[in-house]
């Protein structure tokens, strides 16, 4: 089994010429009781990555630039998201963006524009 990639961009000659190309401060608001890592890996669709943070949101960026497209803040504290997913979306209903958290809550984003899903869960109540 082969353990490493084939793609060749990066290698031992220029391996030390790379450097950071951005960066998204996803740190805690003031008045956060604890500092939390990030838990989940963000997804890359149609051009735009999907990324939450530790603390109640849900971020769409450029992935080349790190450019912010929009940011989704739910309205209860102490819920960390564990995962992201995206759905496609079918005839009667746009592409979502779906996260869970710690405490159980699974919430539905539009991946287009960072809206609650109407509807979605308890009519949206549990964000």
């Amino acid at each position: 089994m082969k353990r490493y990639s084939a793609l060749d961009q990066i290698n031992t000659q220029n391996i030390t010429k790379l450097t950071q190309a951005w960066m998204y401060d996803a740190r805690a608001q003031a008045g956060a009781k604890a500092n939390r890592p990030a838990q989940a890996t963000p997804p890359v669709v149609n051009g735009v990555m999907y990324m939450v943070t530790a603390y109640q949101s849900l971020v769409a960026l450029q992935p080349e630039t790190g450019k912010v497209i929009w940011v989704f803040t739910h309205k209860h504290t102490g819920r960390p998201p564990r995962g992201i997913a995206y759905w496609p979306g079918d005839k009667s209903n746009l592409a979502e963006i779906l996260f869970g958290t710690w405490d159980g809550f699974l919430i539905a984003v539009n991946a287009k524009t960072g809206k609650a899903v109407p509807g979605f869960g308890r009519k949206a109540k549990s964000i």
